[in-house]
C-alpha cells in the first residue's frame, strides 16, 4: 500500500516546517510521498524559505510543496490537499507537530492488519517525551464496534472524537485515499476535524482507535 503524508500549512507556520520534516525522515519506515500546501505565500522571504526545504529533504524525501498565494482556514488547506493525494493510506499531520519515529510503521501494521479505512491515535503535548521504542503488541485497540457501541450508549455529542475512550487527535487522523471520494472537511475551527472523522465513522464503519502516543502536538491559539 503506498503512503503519503499530507501536511497543511500556514504562512505563519513555515519555519516549523524543518522540524517536522526532520521528524519523518527519522522515521522507522519513509513515506512513498509527503505532499505540503502553504497558504498565504505572499513575500520573497517565505519563497526562500520554502526552497531551502525543498533543497535540504527532496533527496531524501519525495516531497511536493504547493504554494498558494490566497489565505485558506485549515479546512479548506486540507481540501486543497485532496488533488494531489495518490489512491493508498494517507497519514495527515500538522506543520507545527513532530511524529513519533514509528508512526508510519505503526499505522500501517493496522490497516494491513485489520479491514479498515480510518484510524486515529493518541498524542502528547509538545514538550513531554513521547516513548523511545513502542511494542506494537502492546498497543490496545478500540474497534469499530467498540467505538460504535460506546457512542450509542452515551450518546453521539459534538465533542472531541474519540474521547469516551482515550485522548486522540482526530486533525492527525490516518485514512485511505478513496474516504476522499465521499467527504471533505467543512466548517472551521474548532472542532471540524472531529467531525469529519464522526462522518466517516457513520458512512463507512471501518474506524479504529489506537491507544498509544505517536505525535507531540503543539497547542497554540490559532492566530494570523
Amino acid at each position: 500500500m503506498k503512503t503519503t503524508i499530507a501536511i497543511p500549512c500556514i504562512h505563519y507556520h513555515i519555519h516549523f516546517l524543518e522540524r517536522t520534516l526532520k521528524g519523518i525522515v527519522s522515521g522507522t519506515e519513509l513515506p512513498d510521498k509527503v505532499v505540503i500546501v502553504i497558504s498565504y505565500v505572499t513575500t520573497q522571504g517565505q519563497r526562500k524559505q520554502i526552497q531551502k526545504l525543498r533543497n535540504k529533504f527532496g533527496k531524501r524525501l519525495n516531497l511536493t510543496i504547493i504554494e498558494v498565494r490566497q489565505f485558506l482556514l485549515h479546512s479548506e488547506a486540507r481540501n486543497y490537499l485532496i488533488k494531489y493525494l495518490d489512491p493508498g493510506l494517507i497519514l495527515f499531520h500538522d506543520a507545527d507537530d513532530v511524529q513519533h519515529p514509528q508512526r508510519l510503521e505503526i499505522v500501517k501494521y493496522f490497516f494491513n492488519k485489520h479491514d479498515i479505512v480510518h484510524l486515529c491515535h493518541g498524542w502528547k503535548k509538545m514538550g513531554r517525551a513521547l516513548p523511545n521504542t513502542i511494542d506494537i503488541n502492546k498497543i490496545k485497540v478500540f474497534t469499530c464496534q467498540n467505538i460504535i457501541d460506546g457512542y450509542n450508549q452515551f450518546g453521539w455529542k459534538p465533542r472531541a472524537f474519540g474521547a469516551l475512550f482515550m485522548t486522540t487527535h482526530s486533525g492527525a487522523c490516518c485514512i485511505k485515499r478513496e474516504v476522499l471520494e465521499e467527504f471533505s472537511w467543512e466548517g472551521v475551527a474548532p472542532g471540524e476535524d472531529s467531525r469529519f472523522c464522526f462522518r466517516v465513522l457513520k458512512k463507512f464503519k471501518k474506524t479504529i482507535l489506537i491507544d498509544v502516543p505517536l505525535y507531540s502536538y503543539s497547542l497554540r491559539e490559532f492566530r494570523k
